[in-house]
């Protein structure tokens, strides 16, 4: 199998094992996974991208959750996404444009769509040139 698309190819374990109701302990503890659930729990936090929960939002490390900040950050610098394109940049794309997915499909999803990839998202939204 080429490197290229065994990238591809685990880009999508994380949905199937949540398609076949399975949970991996190292998946339901990440940043991301936490992200989810906080914008399932949180009208607040849909409104917000992943670039500024940190503004209202503190992650706590040891219960793996978001906590409401007790003051809003007001100026926080963005963080710095080089221009190189691969799998993880479109990801960071996402990030930074997209308000409150709830699930990695929904991530993937543009104007009720759900795409395969996160770049073929992007390239839907116009967050990249093909």
């Amino acid at each position: 199998m080429r490197k290229e698309n065994l990238g591809s190819l685990l880009q999508f374990v994380p949905s199937i094992l949540s398609l076949l109701g399975i949970t991996l302990s190292a998946e339901k503890d990440t940043m991301i996974q936490a992200w989810f659930k906080l914008n399932r729990d949180s009208a607040e936090a849909r409104n917000l991208t992943f670039e500024e929960i940190p503004q209202f939002f503190t992650w706590q490390p040891k219960e793996k959750t978001f906590r409401r900040r007790m003051r809003t950050i007001k100026n926080r610098r963005t963080s710095y996404m080089p221009s190189k394109f691969d799998g993880n940049m479109s990801l960071k794309l996402l990030f930074r444009f997209l308000k409150g997915p709830r699930s990695d499909e929904e991530l993937r999803t543009f104007d009720g769509v759900v795409y395969e990839s996160y770049k073929d998202a992007c390239l839907a939204m116009g967050l990249l040139e093909a």
